[in-house]
């Protein structure tokens, strides 16, 4: 460039004619090229008349088309142009920038390239890479395919397999309940025979779980071994019966034809079990059983066993039902109970009653004992002796727990008098109910007024759980005492093991401590020990005068029953003379 007192005035020709530097790039690099001078600069051009021109720009040193045709799409220095011209494939690439004195570029060395064949190249690429990819999928769907039918028939065979599982008794290997229920399902015109071990319990708790187990697989194997001997006597039998193992110690043998046989298959297995021994580890265990027999199509199940319980009070071979069978007068009973317990709860009609306990050196009644009650709708008083025994076989007697807890700290809270409660080695044995306690005291604050009477008759055993719910409620501020002491088992032993406060001598030996010296002789060494043991005794069933007198003489602590107080549903003060 010329300068003149700062002005630009032009340019002058060096002697390098850009055709020059065109076919010097061409000649060397291959490439076809041309220089792009923007406008604004090629004014001092002498000449241009030949020159293209692409949008700002005179392209200068080639007549090649590639150039003269792109159409002003390539701007020089901004990256790369990819133009199809006349059917072929042409790059375009700013090769070199060619700058004035402040470094702004004035002209741009432009080279393009036919790249026809790499296009083709890559198109074939692409289709070869598709076809590749096609054949993959292809192939994938087809393992995928075949993958997924092996996978279906091993959840099959898993399914069979499970199934199989669940209707298999695993000791004996014979179909179970759920196989029965299953089988019984559209099925008409069948019978049921329900076979019941006698006294199965015993041999479990004489030999022990593991010879019980035995007896049952031994037993399996010879009603299979009974069924084919009838089915030889009877040809008929065969495929008509299936054996099955309830559970427990109830087998079950269903005929789905042929039903007339089935008093003859009863008493056939029935004279066959009579004689017959089981060997365990050289000890011959006999055994006899029950067998009840149904048609009943709604309640097979519950029918046979309504006649089984009935051929063992008649003791009987087997009894087959029939519909002038009920139940009997205890099942009837219990159902009973189990109802209006049902009810007495729903209406709250669960109530405590107290019972005072007197303190024999001070004639001061400041303890009572808290008793279940339930009302009738008219408000008559049910005592526990109906109802309790056979709630306490049901899941209903968790809740009556809780509402004799509930109710006895509510009435007592706020005031000074000890309160014991009875609570048995199923309720401590109980999770729910021990947390539930535990709340129940520590949001009340009564414990240091709380008594918990453990039933002994309840035969203590788990001396590790009942050990730490003592513990646990004594942590708490309560104190717990033994109760019906006298009458259940190891009875010295669960004073040495469990950490007591207060004895309470069974009403059965207190009723007698007046008249009878040998149990007044049990009783005073019953106070003697708990007194060495600093344990405080109770007198149960104190009923007169004479019995208050003995049980004082003897040095007991504390006295109740009815001569001193009965159970009301308050606790005012009674008339004591």
């Amino acid at each position: 460039p010329v300068f003149s007192g700062g002005d630009y005035l032009g340019m002058l020709d060096l002697g390098l004619s850009s055709d020059f530097v065109i076919e010097d790039v061409a000649k060397h690099f291959q490439f076809r090229s041309a220089i792009f001078i923007k406008k604004n600069f090629a004014e001092i051009i002498n000449s241009r008349e030949n020159m293209a021109e692409s949008g700002g720009y005179y392209i200068a040193g080639t007549s090649d088309p590639a150039f003269r045709e792109q159409e002003a799409d390539f701007t020089p220095g901004r990256g790369m142009l990819l133009k199809k011209i006349d059917g072929t494939y042409y790059s375009f690439h700013t090769a070199y920038e060619l700058k004035e004195y402040s470094g702004e570029p004035f002209a741009y060395l432009v080279v393009v390239q036919n790249i026809d064949a790499e296009v083709k190249d890559y198109r074939n690429a692409r289709f070869y890479l598709a076809l590749v990819v096609v054949a993959f999928l292809v192939l994938a769907a087809v393992i995928l395919h075949y993958s997924f039918r092996v996978m279906l028939k091993v959840i099959e065979e898993g399914k069979r397999t499970l199934s199989a599982q669940q209707r298999t008794d695993t000791l004996t290997g014979l179909p179970n309940r759920n196989a029965l229920l299953n089988d019984l399902q559209g099925l008409s015109g069948s019978i049921m025979i329900l076979i019941n071990i006698d006294r199965f319990k015993e041999v479990n708790e004489v030999f022990g779980i593991g010879a019980g187990d035995h007896v049952l697989k031994e037993y399996s194997a010879c009603l299979r071994d009974y069924i084919s001997t009838l089915e030889s006597i009877y040809p008929e039998l065969e495929d008509i019966n299936t054996l099955y193992r309830l559970g427990r110690d109830e087998f079950v043998i269903l005929l789905k034809s042929r039903t007339e046989l089935a008093e003859k298959i009863a008493e056939y297995i029935s004279l066959r079990t009579d004689s017959e021994l089981i060997d365990y580890q050289g000890i011959e265990i006999s055994i006899s059983v029950s067998i009840g027999i149904s048609g009943n199509r709604e309640k097979p199940l519950q029918s046979s066993d309504i006649a089984l319980k009935i051929s063992r009070e008649r003791k009987r071979a087997y009894m087959h039902f029939d519909e002038s069978m009920e139940l009997s007068q205890h099942q009837s009973n219990n159902f009973f109970w189990l109802n209006k317990v049902k009810q007495a709860i729903k209406e709250d009609r669960i109530v405590p009653y107290f019972q005072g306990i007197m303190d024999n050196k001070t004639g001061e009644i400041r303890k009572y004992e808290c008793l279940i009650r339930m009302l009738e709708p008219d408000g008559s008083v049910v005592s526990p002796g109906l109802f309790l025994p056979i709630i306490k076989k049901t899941k209903l007697y968790p809740q009556l727990t809780k509402i004799m807890l509930r109710k006895s700290v509510e009435h007592f809270n706020g005031g000074s008098n000890e309160f014991s409660i009875n609570i048995s080695t199923e309720d401590i044995l109980n999770k729910d109910i021990v947390l539930y306690i535990q709340s129940l005291l520590r949001e009340t604050g009564v414990a240091s007024n709380v008594i918990f009477e453990i039933l002994e008759t309840d035969n203590i055993g788990n001396y590790e759980e009942i050990r730490e719910f003592i513990n646990e409620v004594k942590r708490l501020g309560c104190k717990v005492a033994i109760d019906d002491f006298g009458t259940g088992y190891s009875n010295f032993t669960h004073l040495m093991n469990l950490d007591f406060d207060y004895l309470k001598i069974d009403g059965s030996l207190i009723q007698n401590i007046h008249r009878d010296e040998y149990t007044n002789r049990l009783v005073k060494s019953i106070e003697g020990f708990a007194n060495g043991m600093k344990i405080k005794t109770v007198a149960e069933f104190v009923s007169s005068q004479e019995i208050f007198d003995a049980v004082n003489a003897l040095g007991i602590d504390y006295s109740q029953g009815f001569f001193i107080a009965k159970p009301k549903p308050d606790t005012k003060p009674d008339v004591f003379t």
